[in-house]
């Protein structure tokens, strides 16, 4: 099954994984973080989009610096480059493993696309681990969900479900600036960490809400559940919707009961345009 497995991704599993994508993240952002304003000249112009589109990340700031450079609309598409199922008595698996396909910036696309064949080699290992000795009813399940795709913005989720005595659920997103090639963390957005304060306060609102209504349950901390939501943080799941808006996400059981399944909050901009680094990508 293993031999399998490896010959359907063999021109992907040839090459090194590389780190963690957050490390590759941070390495990019501390390496360009004293980037320049752009130049009129057209020499300087060349040089500037030529590292703009070789880093992994940069502020909204930098990249609204480019927003009147009349470039060809980009196509990003995903693609599934292998797809593995294996059944094993009660047991079914499911693999999906994306491939990110339009990038120029190949450092981006190397990156991501490594990091989704080796969360699918993984996800292939434990299935294999999870039913090695066991009989019982086990189901693993990956596969991709593309959020947002228009001129600037392309928002791609991998999901895993994983059912045994309950079903749980996770999903990741990515967000790209298509223009630049730049991928867009939480933190890129804004002038400083103050975001983290009105988007929490926001979201415990609505959860108190929704409780109050009767229309949600929530995790949210206090003396009787310390574990419970507090605020985000810098690293909070998110994606970019088509009407441009913020959306923090959490997995299934993160701040919910298993019922809620995976939880979105949209967050209006009104309450964090002061917050912004630019309207670039967030109307």
């Amino acid at each position: 099954m293993d031999k399998k497995f490896e010959d359907m991704k063999n021109e992907y599993l040839s090459v090194a994984i590389p780190e963690e994508l957050e490390k590759r993240i941070l390495k990019s952002i501390k390496r360009h973080r004293t980037l320049k304003r752009i130049s009129h000249n057209a020499i300087f112009l060349a040089a500037s989009i030529l590292l703009l589109i070789t880093t992994v990340n940069i502020s909204p700031a930098a990249a609204s610096t480019l927003a009147d450079i009349p470039f060809l609309n980009k196509v990003i598409k995903v693609v599934t480059i292998a797809e593995w199922k294996e059944t094993k008595e009660n047991s079914q698996l499911n693999l999906k493993t994306p491939k990110v396909t339009g990038l120029e910036n190949e450092a981006l696309s190397h990156a991501l696309n490594q990091q989704y064949v080796q969360e699918s080699k993984e996800l292939y290992a434990k299935f294999q681990q999870e039913t090695a000795n066991e009989a019982g009813n086990y189901s693993l399940e990956s596969g991709y969900i593309v959020k947002t795709d228009d001129d600037l913005i392309f928002s791609l989720g991998r999901y895993t479900t994983e059912i045994k005595a309950s079903a749980a659920e996770t999903i990741h997103y990515v967000t790209i600036d298509k223009q630049n090639e730049l991928l867009i963390t939480l933190p890129s957005l804004f002038k400083d960490e103050s975001y983290i304060n009105s988007i929490s306060e926001y979201i415990l609102n609505e959860m108190n809400q929704q409780i109050k209504a009767e229309t949600g349950n929530y995790f949210i901390k206090n003396q009787n559940d310390p574990d419970g939501f507090e605020k985000i943080d810098s690293s909070q799941n998110f994606y970019i919707n088509t009407n441009h808006q913020l959306v923090i996400c959490f997995d299934e059981y993160e701040v919910a009961p298993g019922y809620m399944g995976t939880i979105e909050f949209p967050i209006p901009t009104e309450i964090i345009k002061d917050h912004l680094v630019s309207d670039l990508y967030i109307k």
